[in-house]
């Protein structure tokens, strides 16, 4: 086990080792954990008339008690939303505890929109929570709305399936290289206009969520700034998922 420092955080590497007849470095596989941000925030950001909107131009500022403790999931400290989407949590310096929860507060604007500014607050018993908020046009008489819950939605119908689906990034420069993703994902129907709805946390790449068989969906999710999509049609109860990650984040490692 390897670890890899990047930015604040170190990342944990599992190097595999497949041994054969040619030189031992020609057969590593390099197997990124990014499970480092144990407790955080999911802030999702639409239009309050139309939630199948992202406001343009999104941006976010973090202010109070542990500011400085904030970061975006990825381990940066640059806040870019990625489809309306951020995830932000404390460093492994400043966990949560009893006593003593992590507290901050962001302020999310977007052109011809009102502002809203929001408090959060992370428990020691709250490794995951979801911030839904709904930004009005300043045009309009609306108001925005912010929502948190902690659970995600039970999904379960008399027409659903457990399905399970192991995400895993690569790298198109990096044949030696793979990625495990811990983050919040969404999905829809595929090709559909109705917004996207969240489904639950991947834990290292992987989910089990209800899905009807015989549906197409796609799933979303933010990391370091850029949004993923992946499409796939649903019959049977195990999918294995890779998504390209990108140039811009494959060379930050």
């Amino acid at each position: 086990m390897i670890f890899l420092k990047k930015g604040a955080f170190v990342f944990t590497i599992i190097a595999l080792f497949f041994w054969g007849c040619t030189k031992p470095t020609n057969n590593i596989k390099v197997v990124v954990d990014a499970n480092v941000i144990k407790y955080s925030a999911m802030i999702n950001v639409t239009d309050v008339a139309n939630s199948s909107v992202v406001p343009a131009g999104l941006t976010i500022n973090v202010s109070g008690q542990d500011a400085d403790a904030i970061y975006e999931i990825s381990g940066k400290k640059d806040f870019e939303f990625a489809g309306g989407i951020i995830s932000l949590g404390p460093s492994p310096t400043r966990v949560p505890t009893e006593s003593s929860p992590v507290k901050f507060t962001v302020t999310i604007s977007a052109p011809g929109y009102t502002a809203i500014t929001q408090d959060i607050q992370i428990n020691a018993n709250e490794i995951q929570q979801v911030v839904s908020v709904s930004l009005a046009k300043t045009s309009t008489k609306s108001t925005g709305s912010v929502t948190i819950t902690s659970t995600p939605p039970n999904t379960q119908t008399s027409e659903t399936s457990a399905v399970t689906l192991n995400f895993t990034g690569t790298c198109s420069n990096k044949s030696d290289f793979e990625f495990k993703p811990s983050n919040y994902i969404f999905y829809k129907e595929h090709n559909s206009a109705e917004a996207y709805q969240y489904i639950g946390y991947m834990n290292k790449g992987a989910i089990t969520v209800q899905l009807q068989f015989g549906k197409t969906y796609d799933f979303k999710f933010a990391y370091g700034g850029q949004t993923y999509v992946v499409t796939q049609e649903i019959n049977q109860a195990d999918y294995t998922e890779t998504v390209d990650l990108g140039d811009t984040l494959c060379d930050t490692f």
